[in-house]
């Protein structure tokens, strides 16, 4: 891909459709994060939030809320921004299965963050799209700021953010609810996960990912064998109770 740039900062859901087809890294949706999202994730209480899913986009809504349903209790469930949080993993599954042709999707969530070193995905990733509904988005960086003589070895030698990245101040990161879809292989974004603590002040988890993947993109015996966690007992009814309460 000739003259590839590193970023494309689209306006809508809509400006994220010719990403297969531009040369560019990624692209990023940036958006205001709704009002109601803090205290509606600090109600959280679970040691960990992880789960993968197939949406088939006939009805994508069923199966979102068949997931949810599987792992996030009824109190939180009852929450008015549970609704606001399902129509906007649904807003960004049309918008992905859309920009990929595709009528189904891999959904997946997650607590824990991933590779914290500077590194480009795999090139089977030639669309993926991430966004943190909870905590820091993932950081990236444009490639002509990356040492090139330390990226030539990394393959090989494991390197730091320091060497990779000699100016930190050229590392930038997506916000909390902005939308990002970004390549993999020679011609991917250089990225990695941010920093983040395993837990919030008030000890519910402190990050949740959002990540949207090909249909072809995961291996269906992962799926099968794959555990949704946590499930609706394992969450701590205390705390969400006593939060609940100091809601009001």
């Amino acid at each position: 891909m000739d003259n590839i740039k590193d970023v494309f900062n689209a306006k809508s859901h809509d400006g994220l459709l010719g990403f297969l087809e531009d040369p560019q890294r990624m692209s990023i949706l940036k958006r205001q994060k709704p009002e109601g999202a803090d205290a509606f994730f600090s109600l959280f209480f679970a040691s960990e939030f992880k789960t993968l899913t197939k949406v088939q986009m006939n009805d994508p809504e069923l199966h979102i809320r068949q997931t949810l349903e599987q792992t996030i209790p009824d109190k939180i469930r009852a929450q008015p921004f549970y609704e606001t949080w399902v129509a906007d993993i649904r807003k960004n599954c049309e918008a992905y299965a859309n920009l990929l042709g595709e009528d189904s999707l891999f959904l997946k969530f997650r607590t824990a963050r991933g590779n914290t070193l500077l590194h480009k995905d795999a090139a089977i990733v030639n669309a993926r799209l991430l966004c943190a509904h909870k905590g820091a988005g993932p950081c990236w960086a444009p490639f002509d700021a990356i040492n090139k003589e330390e990226w030539a070895k990394y393959s090989n030698l494991r390197s730091t953010n320091e060497k990779l990245l000699p100016n930190q101040e050229d590392e930038q990161s997506l916000d909390t609810w902005d939308v990002g879809v970004i390549r993999g292989g020679e011609n991917g974004i250089v990225h990695r996960s941010p920093h983040v603590p395993e837990r919030a002040e008030n000890g519910s988890i402190a990050s949740l990912l959002m990540v949207l993947d090909r249909p072809n993109g995961l291996d269906t015996r992962f799926i099968d064998t794959h555990i949704n966690k946590p499930q609706p007992e394992d969450w701590d009814d205390r705390k969400i109770s006593k939060a609940l309460e100091l809601m009001r």
